[in-house]
């Protein structure tokens, strides 16, 4: 599914609006469709709210013991909970790559918004993508910038407040909500046992289960238990992680496929966030933006990959590195339209102008 999309963004784009409108209509449909999120929270019943299965759906936390969790429109937590990271992230980028936007004026509401949204589905690990996208967002904008160091810190210190400080806003001393702050705040404690024990230890998992060689293309799938006659335990154990998925269905041929593809676009993706440095400081930041964005969701899909078997959540990534990839087009289109520019003022009678 990213294929396609990414070829239909390289196709679609012809200057940097072209981006930020996508951008734009996404933060605003996003923000709409997570108010179905709080509304459940708030006791609305509608079945439209119901998730799949129409059972309750909660979390148990070390701490709090058992935590109702909401899906709103989306049906699913995990899903509800990545689009709202995802209206979060983007809400910074347009912050920081736009000066005339209504986003300069929106942007902070919309991350508070969207992180508390993303608080009541009770999935931690799009709280870590936001925290991701927001540390490598400040390292980027470091790296990038011909600025002093202080003005370069004190972006980094915005960017990071941006996301993090609504859930000092979210968080009450007391109330219903509290539980969901205190089972937030465990993210960064839990995320490296997690991102092992799902990550790298599903590697191993994988291939006790399958061996070296894989059990083929879609074992792992969530639907592979009425076909198949493994024992689906044990696959659905090694199939947690996205590296463990691809042993086991791919082998280990297909773990060092899949790295060195994996290789080979963040070299290209450097390349282009590099092109848009050396051309223009805005889309510097834009480009920078989506490659921080997608690189906060390789490690989450290594530890838990569920969420990507999602056919939108994958046109959205592909959506967004097409955009990236077409940096070089974007400034050989930006240059020729400047080129037609200057030559129709020094020949104002020119044929192309009449």
């Amino acid at each position: 599914m990213p294929i396609p999309a990414l070829w239909l963004a390289y196709m679609y784009v012809r200057r940097v609006a072209d981006i930020r409108l996508y951008l734009s209509l996404y933060v605003i449909l996003g923000a709409l469709i997570s108010s179905g999120i709080i509304a459940s929270y708030n006791g609305v019943k509608l079945d439209m709210f119901e998730p799949i299965g129409k059972e309750p759906m909660a979390v148990y936390d070390k701490l709090l013991g058992i935590v109702p969790v909401y899906c709103g429109f989306l049906r699913s937590p995990e899903v509800a909970a990545w689009h709202a990271a995802t209206v979060a992230s983007l809400s910074v980028i347009l912050f920081f790559s736009f000066r005339r936007s209504i986003f300069k004026l929106l942007s902070s509401a919309i991350v508070t918004y969207a992180v508390y949204s993303a608080m009541l589905t009770g999935r931690r690990k799009f709280l870590a993508v936001m925290m991701a996208f927001a540390a490598l967002y400040f390292l980027g904008l470091f790296y990038f910038s011909n600025r002093t160091v202080r003005r370069a810190t004190f972006v980094g210190t915005l960017t990071v407040g941006i996301l993090l400080l609504p859930l000092l806003v979210a968080a009450p001393e007391r109330g219903p909500r509290e539980s969901y702050v205190v089972h937030s705040a465990t993210t960064i404690d839990d995320s490296w046992d997690r991102l092992y024990k799902s990550g790298i230890g599903s590697v191993y998992w994988a291939l006790n289960t399958a061996g070296p060689f894989g059990l083929g293309n879609g074992i792992g799938s969530q639907g592979a238990a009425g076909f198949v006659g493994k024992d689906m335990d044990s696959v659905r154990g090694a199939a947690e992680g996205g590296l463990g998925r691809i042993v086991l269905e791919l082998g280990l041929l297909g773990l060092f496929l899949a790295v060195a593809c994996g290789v080979a676009v963040a070299r290209q993706l450097k390349r282009c966030v590099g092109l848009a440095a050396q051309y223009d400081v805005t889309l510097m930041r834009l480009t920078l933006g989506l490659v921080c964005f997608i690189a906060a969701n390789v490690p989450v899909f290594i530890g838990a990959q569920q969420i990507y078997g999602d056919p939108f959540v994958l046109i959205i990534l592909g959506l967004l590195m097409g955009f990236v990839l077409s940096v070089p087009r974007i400034i050989r289109l930006n240059q020729a339209r400047d080129d037609q520019r200057h030559i129709e003022s020094a020949h104002p009678f020119s044929l192309s102008r009449l």
